[in-house]
């Protein structure tokens, strides 16, 4: 008959296992979503559709599958607990399993809001851009303000949620390959045309130099998503001096 240490230790690395599972799960959707953005411009409307239903459907596979197993499985570790008494190991084990069970919990929740903000499903682009701040705000390792002025609530759930993404990828990139502590993001309207402005005081690179590989697949995902939107971007970067992008949109071609 196993001891309690051992169903301890039984449970942990089943718990350690399902998360190595799942954070290799997420890592073949987001490489396999990648791969699709840089399929010909042709058929790129298709592949996002396609890609957001994906996106959509995995984010409610998480929160409604994956995300009650660990709960129920919160609170047996609780059970557990209770009934550990003195013995140290067992105690240690099973603090060390509830924290594991914490760590899965969080971690289909931020995967879940990545892959689908609920704010755009209820919400407007505003909305959901300020709740995209907070949330990084609140993780302490960058400092994110917005300025958002003159963005239409009345955009299409494509438009809205294809803009959402550029901002999303654009911080992605400052954050991930410019290591940037101050982010502003900004937004204005003139006239019939959307313009924003995304600057960060990470590392650069040098934006002149076309000959160079630009920082991962970022800007050729944001080149493709502007596009589909029918605007223009541009990119302005000086090695140690940061990364400014300038987008404009006419909202009559917005689809």
């Amino acid at each position: 008959m196993l001891q309690d240490s051992e169903i301890a230790y039984f449970i942990t690395a089943s718990v350690v296992l399902l998360l190595i599972l799942l954070f290799f799960f997420v890592y073949l959707v987001v490489i396999n979503q990648r791969k699709l953005l840089e399929k010909r411009s042709g058929v790129f409307e298709s592949i996002l559709e396609t890609q957001e239903k994906e996106r959509e459907r995995f984010a409610r596979d998480l929160h409604d599958e994956l995300g009650p197993v660990l709960s129920a499985a919160k609170l047996s570790a609780d059970k557990l607990k209770s009934l550990s008494g003195k013995d140290p190991i067992l105690v240690e084990q099973v603090s060390r399993l509830h924290e594991l069970l914490d760590l899965g919990v969080r971690t289909i929740r931020s995967t879940s809001y990545a892959l689908m903000p609920p704010d755009m499903e209820e919400g407007t682009l505003s909305e959901a851009l300020v709740e995209l701040c907070n949330r990084l705000n609140r993780a302490g390792e960058t400092n994110i303000e917005m300025e958002l002025d003159g963005l239409p609530n009345d955009l299409s759930n494509a438009s809205a949620l294809n803009i959402y993404r550029l901002i999303q990828e654009v911080i992605s990139n400052s954050l991930k390959h410019g290591k940037a502590k101050k982010i502003e993001v900004l937004s204005f309207r003139t006239d019939n045309f959307l313009f924003l402005e995304i600057n960060d005081n990470g590392a650069g690179f040098d934006s002149e130099n076309q000959s160079q590989n630009l920082p991962g697949l970022g800007l050729k995902n944001i080149g493709n998503r502007v596009r589909y939107l029918q605007g223009k971007f541009e990119v302005y970067s000086t090695k140690g001096q940061g990364t400014k992008i300038k987008l404009k949109f006419d909202l009559d071609k917005l689809p």
